[in-house]
């Protein structure tokens, strides 16, 4: 299995990343996707991942 170059390996989709050490959520900046883009830390609201 080869990963696709366009996604990095990654699957197309939503991710949930927490930073254990905060115990916090990372969130990316105005929903950017540029280098040196800011990384927001933010308390975690609900469980649910269904929209």
């Amino acid at each position: 299995m080869t990963a696709d170059l366009q996604t990095f390996g990654f699957p197309p989709g939503y991710f949930v990343i927490r930073s254990v050490g905060a115990d916090r959520l990372w969130d990316v900046g105005n929903d950017d996707v540029e280098d040196g883009t800011e990384i927001i830390l933010w308390p975690e609201k609900e469980k649910s991942l269904v929209e």
